[in-house]
């Protein structure tokens, strides 16, 4: 399995993704399970691999073969850190550079 180029599936409703490592068959029962899937587009994880969000779904990845994403957990998955919402740091728990 390719864990670094991916393949991404529409769901019938519009509302989620699947995504599984590109080339992957995906089982009749599951397809049909999430009433059918679209092939959206293949692409490379790349710098994407570092976020967060990537660690889940390439744990559901290696555990199953796919990963099911919500529409909104997809679209962060998607945009470059410096556009995320920050985390917030109490601060004194801050560290201050020398």
């Amino acid at each position: 399995m390719n864990r670094e180029r991916i393949d991404i599936y529409l769901t019938a409703d519009g509302d989620g993704y699947l995504v599984a490592a590109a080339g992957t068959r995906l089982a009749a029962e599951l397809v049909a399970a999430l009433g059918g899937l679209r092939h959206g587009w293949t692409q490379d994880v790349g710098a994407a691999a570092k976020l967060p969000g990537w660690r889940a779904v390439r744990r559901d990845l290696d555990a199953c073969g796919y990963s099911i994403l919500p529409d909104t957990d997809f679209a962060a998955l998607l945009l470059a850190p410096r556009l995320q919402t920050p985390t917030v740091v109490d601060p004194a728990q801050r560290t201050e550079a020398a």
